[in-house]
């Protein structure tokens, strides 16, 4: 672990950008034929993998977010208008009570 960690540490990734294709072949050499060295590079490689799908996972569900909650709104603002917009009867088709005359709007002389 204590090797892992040196190792990690002494990279420098902002340098490694600037490396020609001989000296990371070089590099890439060195670590083959070195068995400590390898097994470091295995295990950063994986935790480096592991750590780049968890970011590009989180950026796809955001952008998925992004593009689909203006849909989902837009849908709710349509249904919305369609229902108020649509027409049709304001009255409704329930059965009226027996007892119309017990209702406060008739005994204020109000009608349907």
């Amino acid at each position: 672990r204590q090797a892992i960690l040196a190792f990690a540490g002494a990279i420098n990734l902002q340098e490694i950008a600037t490396w020609s294709e001989d000296e990371v072949k070089e590099a890439t050499d060195l670590v083959e034929r070195n068995e400590v060295l390898k097994e470091v590079f295995e295990v950063l490689d994986d935790v480096l993998e592991e750590g780049w799908q968890g970011i590009i996972g989180g950026a796809t569900a955001f952008a998925s977010f992004l593009l689909l909650a203006p849909l989902l709104i837009l849908g709710l603002l349509v249904a919305a208008c369609v229902s108020a917009l649509g027409g049709g009867d304001a009255v409704s088709n329930a059965p009226l009570p027996a007892d119309l005359g017990t209702m406060p709007l008739y005994k204020l002389g109000g009608s349907i």
